[in-house]
């Protein structure tokens, strides 16, 4: 470009905790709208501050922003949460696709899935339905890991499920035996800081040996 681009990067548990802290700072107060569509989006993705890349900040920001939209916060997460999250009538490639993201760590491709709810229960009839699935999908598209994270909000912790050539990796990373593709693994919540960085640094030491 002809000109230096601005841009802003905090290190915060969410998007709009910037964005409100932008409209705060030049004076600006937003509407009992656009206050709740900024808290919702906190709620979500902070967890409620169950995740780890949560902050002081954002609970900070949400607990101003919750008095301009007049929100209780707790009651109204617990409603968002229940709308968001429900499983019902869901079909493995929607589970899939909702919230999927692709990463090359050490020349390994891997896909990774994260589907949020509070009733992992419901997803037990479906499973090697989804597992079918992924192994198709990671042998379509050359995925040698392909992953399912079953993210239980208020249990905190993830099922996850883990199909391809390089599985054991996954379950190596975090000092876990796969049975039937899956693991459970307590107080993971968060793909990019807590599922990441364990199987990029297997993966690495791997190579090194």
């Amino acid at each position: 470009t002809g000109n230096p681009i601005y841009f802003r990067n905090e290190p915060v548990g969410s998007t709009s905790t910037i964005i409100a802290s932008i409209l705060f700072e030049n004076g600006r107060r937003p509407s009992k709208k656009m206050a709740g569509v900024l808290a919702a989006a906190i709620i979500s993705d902070t967890l409620l501050f169950r995740s780890p890349t949560s902050t002081s900040t954002d609970k900070i920001i949400l607990d101003r922003l919750a008095r301009i939209a007049d929100l209780d916060v707790e009651q109204f997460a617990m409603e968002m949460f229940k709308a968001g999250t429900s499983l019902i009538g869901k079909t493995p490639q929607e589970l899939l696709k909702q919230d999927f993201k692709t990463f090359t760590i050490e020349e390994e491709k891997i896909g990774i899935a994260q589907v949020y709810t509070m009733d992992p229960d419901s997803l037990k009839d479906m499973k090697s339905d989804l597992i079918s699935l992924m192994e198709e999908r990671a042998n379509q598209y050359g995925y040698s890991i392909f992953m399912l994270m079953l993210t239980d909000i208020f249990n905190e912790a993830s099922e996850m499920v883990v199909v391809g050539q390089s599985k054991e990796v996954v379950a190596r990373a975090f000092e876990k035996t796969l049975v039937n593709n899956s693991f459970y693994a307590p107080g993971i919540l968060s793909r990019k800081k807590q599922v990441v960085p364990p199987i990029t640094n297997t993966l690495t030491n791997m190579k090194e040996l």
